[in-house]
């Protein structure tokens, strides 16, 4: 504690470890992957007139939200329920197959880029069966296995990995974005040690730009903020046409959640 005014003032890292274990014990509350509810409900959490409004606007285009735990693994854990809810979409079969080719070819991908086979096979194919089994159309068990702490942290953790291994092997275009995190990173591969391969750690618009192009993804993300003006930005590769996303997040200040277009 410091003195200050008469009073002892907590030191910044005492505050800080006090703001990590409430946001702890919030996430431990919260469910992983929560069911679909009509997107109207975010008007019951917001007075902002501009935030309320932007609601309305997303609501003429989105029916629902399914929320996930705020967790810092939000944003892998949003696509991984999308990656597994696709046989829903339009054309959703032939894209599970064109997932689960790309899937494979990463097992080598992920070798060259210095990670051990033995760490990520049995992640890979238990990713491989969870993408077969969604073309049953079981929801029920799709959403078990997101709900299992152990198991989707097994699967968050490969897709982490390979937007890890994106980057470094894209790392001629990535490297001059790493400026923006504090200057803390000498490298690529610091970069990924830090801000990517670490459970918990948050991601914003550098794993999305890679994650969509290693799995060569259509991401559309809405941002719902207090900024005058709306906001969507489209992640893809260069040679994905343009048409209806693969996946499409809600993304509020640092949270992601899904969201589904009205039928």
């Amino acid at each position: 504690m410091e003195q200050e005014g008469g009073y002892e003032r907590p030191k910044d890292e005492d505050i800080l470890e006090q703001e990590e274990s409430i946001r702890s014990e919030v996430a431990a509350r919260s469910c992983l992957v929560g069911d679909q509810e009509p997107l109207t409900v975010l008007l019951d959490e917001y007075s902002n007139p501009i935030v309320r409004d932007k609601v309305e606007e997303l609501s003429r285009s989105y029916g629902s939200i399914r929320r996930i735990r705020g967790d810092g693994n939000c944003f892998y854990r949003a696509c991984l329920c999308g990656l597994l809810e696709r046989q829903n979409t339009q054309g959703g079969c032939c894209k599970l197959e064109e997932t689960l080719t790309i899937l494979v070819e990463w097992k080598k991908k992920l070798v060259d880029s210095g990670f051990q086979l033995l760490v990520f096979e049995d992640s890979m194919e238990m990713l491989a069966e969870q993408l077969e089994q969604s073309k049953t159309g079981d929801l029920a068990s799709t959403l078990a296995c997101l709900r299992d702490s152990i198991l989707s942290n097994f699967l968050i953790m490969l897709l982490r990995m390979i937007t890890a291994a994106h980057l470094k092997q894209r790392s001629e275009h990535f490297e001059p974005f790493i400026l923006n995190y504090g200057g803390d990173c000498a490298s690529m591969q610091d970069f990924c040690e830090k801000y990517v391969l670490p459970m918990g750690v948050e991601s914003d618009h550098m794993h999305a730009v890679a994650f969509a192009e290693a799995m060569r993804l259509h991401i559309r993300i809405e941002y719902l903020d207090r900024s005058d003006t709306s906001a969507k930005h489209d992640f893809k590769p260069e040679d994905v046409e343009d048409g209806r996303p693969d996946i499409t997040l809600l993304y509020r200040p640092g949270h992601y959640d899904v969201i589904y277009g009205k039928t």
